[in-house]
C-alpha cells in the first residue's frame, strides 16, 4: 500500500497481495483431498439387490354353476311360546319344575293352595244332595197322586202340581251337578300344568303370592321345530320375488327343498336346514326390509344344542343370535 500527498487530500490506492508459499500450502492441500474423494467414488460401481421371482398360482378354467348365496341376520324363536297362567285365584304354595329345563305337556309346575276349593266342592256336593232328595220326595208325590186323581178322590190340579214340583226338582239337580263339576275342575286348576312340551323359562311369581288368571307365572316355548325370523331388502325381494311366492305357497323352494342354512354365531353351519313359512304383509319404512317368519329347524334329539349355544340369556335359553345363509338359485355359470 502506497501514499501520495499533496496540499488538499490524500488517496490511497489498494492493490492484490501476492501470497508466499507458506500461506498458499493449506490451500493446496484442501483441494488434494477433494480429489482424492472424487476419483474413489467414481471407481464404485452401484450394485442393486435382485427381484425375486414371484409365485403365480396355476388353475384350470372349469365352466360350471355357481349357487347364489346372500345372508342376513335371524333371530331364533319358539315356535310355540305358551304363557302359563292359573285359571283360579289363590296362594302359591310350591314351584314343581327347574327352570330352563325341558317340560311335558301335562306336567304340573305349580301348585296353589287347594284348601278353599276343597270346602267348595264340599259344599256344592251338600247343595246337590238336597236337590235330590227334593226330586226324590216330588217323585214319590207324583206317583201317590197318579192313581187317586184317576179316581178322583184329589182334585187333578193337586196332581198337576206334583208334576211340576218334579220337573222343577229334576232342574235344580242338574243346576246343583254342574255347580259340583265346576267346584272340582276349580280344584284340579290349582296344579298349574305345562300346556305344551318345551323348555320352561324363569318363574314370575315367587311361593306365597297371590295369583290370579291374569297373572303369568312363566312361559313354555317348544323348540322342535324352531322358529327364525330374519330380513331381507326390498330390491332382493323383489330378485326373488317368484321363488319367495312359491315357497310362502308351501311347496318349499323348488321341488320341494329345504334350501335355509342356519349359521351359528361360532362360525358353525346346524346340520338341519328349514324352508320359508310366512313372509310379512308390507315393507318396513324405517329400514326398508322383508320381515320373515323365515324357516323350521328340526332340532336333533340327541343333543341340546340350543340350549348349550345359548349366550345365557335370563329370560329364556332360545335367544340364539344367528346368520341365516339362503341358497335362492338360479346359478349363474
Amino acid at each position: 500500500m502506497h501514499c501520495y500527498e499533496n496540499h488538499t487530500h490524500t488517496v490511497q490506492v489498494l492493490r492484490p497481495k501476492r501470497l508466499t508459499s507458506v500461506e498458499f500450502k493449506p490451500y493446496l492441500l484442501s483441494l488434494a483431498v477433494l480429489a482424492v474423494v472424487l476419483l474413489s467414488n467414481c471407481g464404485k460401481e452401484k450394485v442393486g439387490a435382485a427381484a425375486p421371482v414371484p409365485e403365480v398360482e396355476v388353475t384350470p378354467v372349469v365352466q360350471q354353476d355357481v349357487p347364489l348365496y346372500t345372508e342376513a341376520i335371524s333371530t331364533l324363536d319358539g315356535y310355540i311360546n305358551a304363557q302359563i297362567q292359573p285359571q283360579v285365584t289363590g296362594y302359591l304354595l310350591r314351584q314343581n319344575y327347574a327352570e330352563g329345563t325341558v317340560v311335558h305337556k301335562g306336567d304340573v309346575l305349580f301348585d296353589i293352595d287347594p284348601r278353599p276349593f276343597e270346602a267348595a266342592l264340599e259344599q256344592t256336593k251338600g247343595q246337590l244332595a238336597q236337590a235330590q232328595a227334593q226330586l226324590g220326595k216330588t217323585k214319590l208325590d207324583v206317583a201317590r197322586d197318579t192313581p187317586l186323581a184317576k179316581e178322583s178322590a184329589i182334585p187333578q190340579a193337586q196332581l198337576d202340581n206334583d208334576i211340576q214340583a218334579h220337573q222343577a226338582a229334576e232342574a235344580v239337580v242338574v243346576a246343583a251337578q254342574a255347580q259340583v263339576d265346576q267346584a272340582q275342575l276349580n280344584l284340579g286348576f290349582t296344579k298349574v300344568r305345562s300346556l305344551i312340551t318345551g323348555v320352561a323359562g324363569l318363574a314370575k311369581a315367587q311361593i306365597g303370592d297371590l295369583v290370579a288368571p291374569n297373572t303369568v307365572l312363566t312361559t313354555v316355548s317348544q323348540v322342535q321345530p324352531i322358529k327364525a325370523y330374519f330380513a331381507i331388502s326390498e330390491q332382493q325381494y323383489l330378485n326373488f320375488s317368484r321363488r319367495i311366492s312359491e315357497a310362502t305357497q308351501h311347496k318349499r323352494g323348488l321341488s320341494g327343498a329345504k334350501v335355509l342354512e342356519l349359521v351359528l354365531s361360532d362360525g358353525s353351519v346346524y346340520p338341519q336346514k328349514g324352508w320359508i313359512v310366512l313372509a310379512d304383509r308390507q315393507v318396513d319404512v324405517r329400514t326398508g326390509t322383508i320381515r320373515f317368519c323365515a324357516t323350521r329347524f328340526p332340532r336333533r334329539r340327541s343333543r341340546r344344542r340350543w340350549a348349550t349355544s345359548c349366550r345365557e340369556s335370563p329370560r329364556s335359553p332360545l335367544n340364539v343370535p344367528a346368520r341365516i345363509s339362503r341358497r335362492w338359485g338360479p346359478t349363474m355359470p
